[in-house]
C-alpha cells in the first residue's frame, strides 16, 4: 500500500435519510450527482458527477445548484428527508503537522438553505 504523505481534502458525499423512497429525488439529482448507495426507505449516498473537487466550498456550491434546480415534486421529497448531511472526507497524512479545511460564510449559508448538517470524516494515515 502506498504511504499517504500529505493530509488532504477528498470529497463531500451527500447522505439523505428518509423513511420514504427517494427514487424520484435521486433521479432528479442525476446526472449532476452519482448515486453510491440507495437503500429505499432508509438511506441514499451521493457524490458529485464529473467534477473533481478542488475545495469544500466548490462542492457545497455545486450541491446547492442541484438542490435549487429541483422540480417541485423532487423538492417535496428533499424537504421530507429526516436528515440531509454533507459528509466531508479528509485523508490524514504524515504532514503537515496541522491542516485547515475551511467552510466559508457563503457555503455555510448554502448549507443552512439546504437544511443540511456537515460532518467531517477523517481517515487515518496508513500504518508504517
Amino acid at each position: 500500500m502506498q504511504r499517504v504523505q500529505t493530509t488532504r481534502f477528498l470529497n463531500v458525499d451527500l447522505e439523505l435519510r428518509s423513511a420514504i423512497d427517494l427514487g424520484a429525488l435521486l433521479a432528479a439529482l442525476e446526472p449532476g450527482a452519482i448515486i453510491l448507495r440507495h437503500d429505499p426507505g432508509a438511506l441514499a449516498i451521493l457524490e458529485l458527477g464529473a467534477v473533481e473537487p478542488g475545495s469544500i466550498d466548490e462542492v457545497v456550491t455545486a450541491y446547492w445548484a442541484l438542490v435549487d434546480a429541483l422540480p417541485t415534486a423532487a423538492r417535496v421529497l428533499w424537504e421530507r428527508c429526516e436528515r440531509r448531511t454533507l459528509n466531508v472526507g479528509i485523508q490524514a497524512g504524515f504532514w503537515p503537522h496541522a491542516a485547515e479545511f475551511c467552510l466559508s460564510q457563503a457555503s455555510l449559508r448554502l448549507v443552512d438553505a439546504m437544511r443540511a448538517d456537515v460532518v467531517f470524516t477523517v481517515y487515518a494515515a496508513p500504518p508504517g
